[in-house]
């Protein structure tokens, strides 16, 4: 399982070592989240943030977590899923500047 560190990894060492250490049909699952979403106008200033202020300071590695890590070729087969996974959390506005504040760019 990798959540959330795909992009961080070299992939040209990474891939092989699972396809070396993994039994017969198991399965490397990825994932990774996206922007959080609350309502519009909050969304709006949200994304202003990530792109405008601290947009230029990410790593070139973030944009596969832009690509819901489309933009990595996984020598694996693709299990596709029914639905997304989401997750709902109830945030006082000091826990949500916390949580940008944990933004590593």
């Amino acid at each position: 399982v990798v959540a959330q560190a795909l992009h961080w990894f070299d992939f040209g060492r990474f891939f092989p070592e699972v396809h070396r250490t993994a039994r017969a049909g198991a399965l490397l699952a990825v994932w990774g989240y996206d922007l959080l979403r609350i309502r519009p106008e909050i969304d709006a200033a949200i994304d202003r943030y990530y792109r405008n202020v601290i947009g230029p300071f990410w790593d070139a590695e973030r944009r596969h977590v832009e690509t819901h890590y489309r933009s990595i070729s996984i020598p694996f087969p693709e299990i596709p899923v029914d639905r997304a996974f989401s997750m709902r959390y109830e945030w006082s506005l000091s826990q949500l500047e916390g949580y940008l504040q944990t933004w590593s760019a």
